[in-house]
């Protein structure tokens, strides 16, 4: 859950900086289980307010606690 909320913000950040249409998020696959599980609507809300999509990536090299994120441009 702490990694999701650092994923969150971080989202945030780029949405208040950036005018971008998707995102790649890159976690750990526990974490991305957790993510699509519990938080798909916390993801839809944030993927209305940047009017594109967020995708959530499993990434088994990373760390429990660590994560990625990409960002593409309109």
């Amino acid at each position: 859950e702490s990694v999701f909320l650092g994923v969150c913000r971080e989202i945030r950040h780029i949405l208040a900086h950036y005018k971008i249409n998707e995102i790649k998020v890159y976690v750990h696959p526990r974490v991305a289980t957790y993510i699509l599980n519990n938080e798909r609507d916390t993801l839809r809300g944030l993927e209305k307010q940047m009017k594109g999509s967020i995708y959530v990536e499993k990434d088994p090299e990373l760390r429990v606690d660590g994560y990625k994120i990409e960002k593409a441009s309109v």
